[in-house]
């Protein structure tokens, strides 16, 4: 990782609440900036937290270790692209198998621009792909691949009434909107089917 994403753990520290003690918060600060200078993986640095911090469990420090990561990484990759006088935003990119979420999966191929933030959940594993000047972005949307799937494979990923929804001819962006987390600010997440147009 750069040296300029560890400088953004600072902020991003605040989100360790509720482990409120500031000597557990410095802990899991400073393990997390020793492993991003190292390229140390996230498993190591979890334990390391473990082993450091009272009252942190293994899961609880993963969590922290994984997402505080990706936070720093997109914040810097976000900045670099703003930077390129070719790159003129950015697309969204979901890792593509069973373990992927549902908004993360209809998120995947839209296209941002520079000034947008990638904000998504704790554990989240999707990357910031450029968008380069003069170039077709790569593939197409989540929102699209879902909307031409099966029923059944739509109930599966988003659940019966969603699906329904789909199948009716519904608008398959309506599907995400954004909720503001208490930790991470506005993040996307499925539409409450009661909130469905």
């Amino acid at each position: 990782m750069p040296v300029g994403d560890i400088d953004r753990l600072g902020v991003a520290s605040e989100r360790f609440e509720p482990l409120a003690r500031l000597a557990v918060r410095q802990i899991i600060e400073a393990e997390i900036r020793r492993g991003m200078q190292g390229g140390i993986n996230p498993l190591v640095i979890a334990r390391a937290i473990r082993l450091k911090a009272s009252g942190v469990t293994l899961t609880r420090a993963m969590t922290i270790a994984r997402t505080e990561m990706m936070v720093a990484s997109w914040s810097t990759t976000r900045d670099e692209y703003a930077r390129d006088e070719v790159v003129t935003g950015w697309q969204w990119s979901a890792t593509r198998d069973g373990k992927t979420c549902p908004t993360c999966t209809m998120m995947d191929g839209t296209i941002h621009s520079n000034g947008d933030r990638m904000r998504s959940h704790p554990n989240c594993r999707c990357a910031m792909l450029p968008v380069v000047s003069g170039r077709a972005s790569i593939g197409s949307t989540g929102f699209s691949r879902v909307a031409r799937m099966s029923k059944g494979r739509q109930s599966a990923l988003l659940g019966p009434s969603r699906a329904n929804y789909l199948q009716a001819g519904g608008d398959p962006t309506a599907l995400v909107s954004t909720a503001t987390h208490p930790l991470y600010g506005p993040t996307p997440v499925l539409t409450r089917v009661r909130d469905l147009p």
